[in-house]
């Protein structure tokens, strides 16, 4: 799911488990279609959120940085 101006945008729901390739899937045909040069996409640190290609996806939008949280 995306927060974009506000509003909830490019909602995702999968039936089991999640990988790098279903996730890069989501970022590549739903995440990055809305994404807007300057937006800031935020991950926290699941095995999947940190292929290199989700952050080259995320990153080829022109200005769009992927950043990823620490649990505590």
């Amino acid at each position: 799911m995306a927060l974009n101006e506000g509003k909830v945008k490019a909602p995702w729901v999968i039936e089991g488990y999640c990988n790098s390739e279903i996730f890069d899937a989501y970022v590549e045909n739903i995440l990055v279609p809305i994404l807007k040069p300057g937006q800031t996409i935020v991950l926290d640190n699941a095995s999947f959120h940190k292929s290199a290609r989700t952050k080259n996806l995320i990153e080829n939008v022109k200005f769009c940085s992927c950043r990823h949280t620490h649990r505590i």
